[in-house]
């Protein structure tokens, strides 16, 4: 205690400041934790009382274990966890005097990065990925072809980078397509709408299968016939409607979507399978009519272009994918939104 003088003339006691305690514990709500990929990040949304004096460093402890300094007062990343391991964490607050008293333990599980998905985690017998340059070839000889294809070059092989393997080739130089580029970076393979095609030997299919082809057309196009006979036709436009092979020697018909501005389209189709198409994500376009007997023979392949009634338009193709079997919706969708980033959709 000191003594003062009153301006009266009296001396009278004046009481000091209180000393500064350690601060005070953090409230839940003062922070939060997020896991990370061998980490844990924690945010500060507000510091606990400092108890009379500045909260210079925030410790952690992990387990019970001993305490680490962060460095400072403000968010921080605890590095050097292991995956899939859960720790208890605590924090406290420090000052001039010391270490405040733990607050409530958070619990925090790092976790691995997933990686993002990609078409080929569905293991597809067929898929063309035209982004990828390197499965592009110039001359029409498949494996043996060896000159890139760059943007304004004929493509006379492109690599089947499904479960089938193979090239896809063009059935005469003047079928080539050739690759493009859109202004916002995308690839993808311009038909000239006349007789452009690509064939690929393959095995027949058995059941139905689920097929997404990235294409935009101001007139007629072809996604692809199949290489497996007639009765494993899969899905064509042309003529103003879109017609799906799903039954031996049976086609399906409806009128054709308008992928103008580009679509993403989906098709169900093969032996056994309801035939089915949506369109960028949207619900099942359903009114498919039994147009009889297939005209045709669908075991020439013509990936990406020609009909096999010379009915087919100029378009750009942007990817194609195909697995024989009825993908769920889940995945169907992700291959759908997947093709969707391809071509700037």
């Amino acid at each position: 205690m000191s003594l003062m003088l009153h301006r009266a003339g009296l001396l009278r006691p004046s009481l000091s400041p209180p000393a500064p305690t350690a601060p005070d514990a953090f409230e839940t709500s003062d922070w939060s934790i997020a896991p990370g990929d061998e980490k844990a990040d924690i945010t500060i949304s507000a510091l606990p009382g400092n108890g009379g004096a500045a909260i210079t460093d925030i410790e952690y402890r992990l387990d019970g274990g001993a305490w680490v300094s962060s460095g400072g007062t403000s968010n921080f990343t605890i590095t050097g966890l292991t995956n899939d391991q859960a720790y208890d964490v605590e924090l406290r607050a420090v000052n001039s005097v010391g270490a405040g008293a733990p607050g409530d333990t958070k619990q925090v599980t790092p976790e691995s990065a997933s990686a993002p998905f990609h078409p080929l985690d569905l293991a597809p017998e067929l898929f063309f990925q035209i982004s990828d340059l390197a499965t592009l070839k110039q001359e029409r000889t498949g494996a043996s072809a060896t000159t890139p294809a760059g943007v304004g070059d004929p493509v006379g092989s492109i690599r089947n980078l499904g479960t089938l393997g193979g090239w896809a080739t063009a059935t005469a130089d003047s079928r080539r397509m050739i690759l493009r580029q859109t202004g916002g970076g995308k690839y993808y393979l311009e038909a000239d709408g006349a007789d452009d095609a690509y064939a690929l030997s393959l095995a027949n299919s058995v059941g139905a299968r689920t097929s997404v082809s990235g294409v935009r057309s101001s007139g007629n196009w072809v996604a692809t016939t199949d290489a497996g006979g007639p009765a494993n036709g899969d899905c064509q436009v042309f003529a103003g409607d879109l017609y799906i092979g799903c039954l031996a020697g049976k086609i399906y018909t409806r009128g054709a979507p308008n992928v103008s501005s580009g679509s993403v389209v989906v098709i169900r189709s093969g032996p056994g399978a309801t035939p089915e198409a949506w369109i960028n994500g949207g619900p099942a376009l359903g009114g498919f009519s039994d147009a009889g007997d297939r005209g045709w023979n669908a075991s020439i392949a013509a990936l990406f272009a020609y009909s096999p009634t010379g009915a087919a338009g100029a378009a750009h193709y942007f990817g194609y994918f195909s697995r024989y079997a009825d993908l769920p919706s889940g995945d169907r969708n992700a291959v759908e939104a997947w093709m969707a980033s391809q071509m700037g959709l």
